[in-house]
């Protein structure tokens, strides 16, 4: 079975641009791109946020209430990070008379562009905090060249 084309309209724009700034790091320049993709399936957990602390540098913090570290996995691959609930086993101990806080697995997916790395991962208090830096390759740094004068700089 084939996969379905989705239209949109200007009337959309929003949600494009929504899915884009949500999902996004580093890919401000592109709307869609080779793997663009966002997540439908657990649109809303965990929740997070995307802090822009410059022109390079980004943090994603999640909310993970009830998870250790033990039991969170971040990892890229493919211009993808993802950050992902490992498997979360209840003791054979554990009755439950009332369950409310539920102990779901997760993933979620965040596109990034490939001069986008991560730095850091901090898990404090049920919240993880991703720290992302653009960097440049050496050959697209700034540079100041030195101007010869060929007449006065003539070596013999």
């Amino acid at each position: 079975m084939g996969s379905t084309l989705t239209r949109y309209n200007a009337s959309d724009m929003d949600t494009i641009l929504d899915a884009i700034t949500k999902n996004s790091i580093g890919l401000d320049e592109f709307f869609f791109g080779p793997g663009f993709r966002t997540s439908r399936a657990q649109a809303n957990y965990p929740p997070y946020n995307i802090r822009k602390k410059n022109d390079s540098e980004w943090t994603i913090e999640l909310a993970l209430a009830g998870f250790n570290k033990d039991e969170v996995e971040v990892s890229t691959e493919a211009n993808v990070l993802e950050v992902r609930s490992k498997s979360v086993k209840d003791s054979p101990d554990d009755e439950y008379i009332h369950r409310g806080v539920a102990a779901r697995s997760f993933t979620r997916g965040f596109n990034i562009s490939d001069d986008v790395e991560v730095r850091e991962v901090e898990f404090n208090n049920g919240l993880l905090t991703i720290n992302l830096k653009k960097v440049l390759p050496e050959h697209q740094q700034r540079r100041v060249y030195d101007i010869i004068d060929p007449v006065k700089d003539y070596k013999v």
